[in-house]
């Protein structure tokens, strides 16, 4: 897969007779010009691309939850940040509903309390994932989740005052209005 700041590669970790699928993210080459929300996140690291990347490890350093992916290793590979996270079979919650069209109540109750769970968790330890979207969500085969993509998730106190705010005061600004204005779309930017 690939997303706006990094491709998704699956790959085979060998150690000794162990061997076991994982996610390979390295960091892109270059940002997405067209993503406005990219630009700011690897601008506000202060270290470009590679601090995403390397944020996603600090958060995950910091917590341990069944239903939230963490990150197995790190390296540099060619001067990119490279994250190594444990593969989870399953299909993400949007690839899911653009393949069977919108999930059942009953199904959509099995899974939902464990998002929740997981979102519970990280708010409890005071850290925002700041990018909770259904692409983020894997359904794993067995019927868990696993919340991915802890790039721009930071610690409370570590953007409280860097966030942008809202017309409800609240520190958080929807990365689709973002883009939308950015592009001077009218049609993405009808939030009220």
């Amino acid at each position: 897969g690939e997303g706006n700041t990094r491709p998704a590669y699956l790959a085979k970790e060998v150690r000794g007779d162990a061997s076991r699928l994982v996610v390979v993210k390295p960091v892109k080459k270059e940002l997405d010009t067209f993503s406005v929300c990219t630009r700011i996140n690897a601008t506000n690291t202060g270290l470009g691309l590679n601090g995403l990347n390397q944020r996603e490890v600090n958060i995950s350093n910091r917590i341990q939850h069944p239903y939230i992916s963490e990150t197995r290793d790190s390296f540099d590979l060619n001067g990119r940040r490279t994250n190594v996270e444990p593969y989870n079979e399953g299909t993400d919650l949007e690839a899911l509903v653009k393949q069977s069209g919108p999930i059942s109540e009953k199904k959509f109750g099995q899974f939902a309390p464990l998002m929740i769970e997981a979102v519970s968790y990280l708010h409890g330890e005071k850290i925002v994932h700041r990018d909770i979207k259904p692409s983020n969500v894997i359904v794993t085969s067995n019927g868990n989740i696993k919340v991915t993509d802890l790039q721009t998730a930071a610690h409370v106190f570590d953007i409280r005052d860097s966030t942008m705010p809202t017309r409800g005061g609240t520190p958080y600004t929807d990365p689709k209005l973002i883009n939308a204005l950015a592009k001077n779309e009218r049609n993405g930017a009808s939030y009220s």
